[in-house]
Parts: C-alpha cells; structure tokens; sequence
C-alpha cells in the first residue's frame, strides 16, 4: 500500500469528522516510499489530531518482526506509530498466554501498551479470528490484530461518554491497562488492553456510602455517614412510611450529615442514603431508625427549619436562605440565637411564646455547591429552673458550573 493513498485515506476521514481511527500497517524507516513522503505522514496525523471539533485519536500497529529489521522501535521505528505524536496509541501484541507475542515489535518509550494479537505459530485457536473479504473469516495473527482491539476499546469508551475528547479516552485506555511482566520495559504502561478498567471510570456511579447512624432529639434526627467516594456530585436521603420509601432530600458533595427536623415527638423514623453522580447511583446504605424523644422530655419545643428558595442556581448567582424558628412546646422561650456556621450569626436575643414563630433570610452569591448547617439555642424556665434547648437543620444549594 501505498504512503500517498494511506494520506488521502487519513485526510479523508479527518475532513469527514471522523474522531478515531485504527491503523494495522506500518513502514521500516528505511522504506523509500515513507522516506518520500515522511512529513506528508506526520503532517497528515497531526492535522487529524487539531482538527476543529475534537480531533481524531489514531491507533497503529506497532509492527511485526521481519527477520531483519531491529524489533525493539526505540532503535529502528516503524511508521506511523513511531511518531511522536499524542493522538497515536501504538499497540504491540500478546500471545495466547498473555505474554508478548515472539513477533511482535516493541519498545519502551515508543509502544504504549499490548494487546492480543495471537501467538503466530500455526495453530488456528491460538490466534485471532477475524474477517477477511467477501464475506469471509480467517485466523491471523500480527500487531494488525491487536490494533483494532484498543480501536475497539475506545470506541465503547466513546460510546459511552460521547463528550469526551481523544485525549481523555487515550488517558483511560492507558490507565486501564493490566500489569503484565512480559510488557514491562517492553512498552509505556507495561500493560495489556483491558476493556472493563479502561471504561469503569466513565460508567459507574460512585461508591456507597457506609456507617449510617441516626440519633432522635425532641423534633428531630440527626443522619450521618461515611463518604466512601471521590466523584459523587452529592448524597440522596430517604424516609420510610409504612412499608415504602419516599425521596426525603438531598445534600451536595463530601456532606456526611443531615437534620431531619419539625417531626413529631415520640415516633420511630427510619432512613437510608445513597450517593449519585452523573454515571448513575450507588447502592444504598443499609436503613437505620431513631426514635424522637417522649414527648414529656420536650417541653422546651424549639423547632428549627432551614430551606433554600432556589435549590439550583447558576455560578455567580444568589440564594436566599430561610430559616423559620416555631416554638413547639409549652413554655415561652427567650434568649434565642440563630447561627449558620457558614455566615455565622444569623439573630440574636429575642423571644418566642408559645405556638409563635419567626422567619429570617440571608442572600448571597455562590460560585460553588454549597451545603449549610443552621443550630438555635434557647431557653425557657420550667418550675423557676432556667433550661436550655436545641435545634438544627441543613440545607443544600447546588451550583451549576
């Protein structure tokens, strides 16, 4: 084949939008017709790579020992997958035993992973079933074999995570690869292609989140667990009524506590959390359960609620969060202070009677998703006994970037 029609067939499909390519030929250095039109090649690929709208990202064989020619491509390259190109993944082979196949050429700083190609020695099984033309299959073995696997590889990537650019789905597919001795030395990573590792990142949701506990206070429960993930864009709480559950609310990322508040005294709630991001959900935390207090051990009443009036907002925009305070019980209470741990004090020394409430706001600019946690302390005299009271309550404002 010639050097001039691989040009046009790569011009062609960079000018069709094509974003990936796979490449199961290869020139000697020495070969006159590359030597002809070398920088027609790499000028070729590299305007694939910049190529407005994403690029292309170009597989090639990494090329088969000829009995001649050096195989180690550090020494004695083959083209095109010896240029020294970003948006070329060079791809030896491995044998039937996952070792590096004994024809395969490779090289340390010039091949960047295996992949199966076959063992080459004659026996059909060993190789690579593949189609040949009209209509026909055939066993071969060669780097041309293994090439399509990673050309493969990325296109599920692809398939899956459409945004991505060449670049993200090479990091992954580099990335992805499994250890294997017979690589090392012989190639960049030191892999073998390995499909399942090279699109986990991409088509997962994050992982569950553990060690759910819940505490009951007078009018409320209190939630936390542990956050096991890096990549959750926040966490999910659920109630249960009955034998269903009910979405109950959500928090933003790395928040591992919630409040649960205006609920009555007295009474059983159970819950469970699960993590989300935009590949899907985790599974869920195993469900636990509180009970509010007696309603005797209440008396103080102090019921806190903290909501945002947008819960989804742009970078750069306000929220406005409301905090409403009820006095729930059955005595008047004075002294309250209302704090927010992130504006810190919010109100300060007033009073609520009986069955009266307050309403308070605060406005602010946010660049980032936010969670916030409210707490209000008061007092109220039982029997000419000062007491105190608690109450606590979050709430989260996602920001889109």
């Amino acid at each position: 084949m010639h050097v001039s029609s691989v040009i046009e067939a790569i011009e062609y499909a960079t000018r069709n939008g094509a974003h990936l390519s796979n490449n199961s030929y290869g020139y000697y250095y020495d070969d006159p017709d590359l030597i002809k039109n070398f920088q027609s090649l790499y000028d070729a690929i590299k305007n694939a790579r910049d190529w407005p709208g994403g690029g292309k990202l170009f597989v090639a064989a990494a090329g088969n020992y000829d009995g001649w020619h050096d195989p180690d491509n550090d020494s004695s390259p083959v083209y095109p997958a010896s240029f020294d190109l970003e948006n070329i993944i060079s791809v030896a082979a491995t044998d039937y035993y996952n070792n590096l196949a004994s024809y395969s050429h490779y090289g340390a700083n010039s091949v960047d992973l295996g992949a199966p190609g076959g063992s080459g020695n004659g026996s059909n099984e060993q190789d690579i079933y593949s189609t040949k033309r009209y209509g026909e299959y055939q066993y071969k073995a060669g780097t041309s074999m293994a090439a399509p696997h990673v050309a493969g590889v990325a296109a599920l990537v692809w398939g899956y995570r459409p945004d991505l650019s060449w670049s993200d789905v090479k990091y992954a597919i580099m990335n992805g690869v499994d250890y294997n001795p017979s690589l090392v030395g012989k190639s960049v990573t030191g892999g073998k292609l390995n499909a399942y590792y090279s699109i986990i990142p991409f088509s997962r949701g994050p992982s569950p989140p553990s060690n759910l506990t819940a505490v009951g206070y007078c009018w409320e429960t209190c939630l936390t667990w542990q956050d096991n993930s890096n990549n959750e864009e926040g966490f999910v709480i659920e109630r249960q009524s009955g034998p269903y559950w009910y979405y109950l609310d959500q928090v933003g990322p790395n928040c591992t506590t919630y409040w649960d508040v205006y609920l009555p005294c007295g009474q059983l709630w159970c819950y469970r959390v699960y993590a989300y991001n935009q590949n899907g959900n985790s599974p869920y935390t195993g469900s636990r359960c509180a009970w509010t207090l007696p309603c005797y051990q209440c008396e103080g009443g102090l019921g806190l609620k903290l909501n945002a009036e947008r819960k989804i907002i742009n970078s750069g925009e306000s929220a406005t969060y409301v905090y409403e305070l009820k006095n729930r019980g059955k005595f008047d209470l004075f002294d309250i202070e209302l704090t927010d741990d992130r504006f810190g004090k919010i109100a300060a020394k007033f009073a609520l009677k009986t069955g009266e409430s307050k309403t308070f706001y605060k406005t602010v600019a946010l660049i980032e998703s936010t969670t916030n946690y409210a707490e209000a302390k008061a007092s109220f005299n039982l029997k000419n006994e000062i007491k105190n009271v608690k109450a606590h309550a979050c709430a989260t404002v996602r920001v889109r970037k």
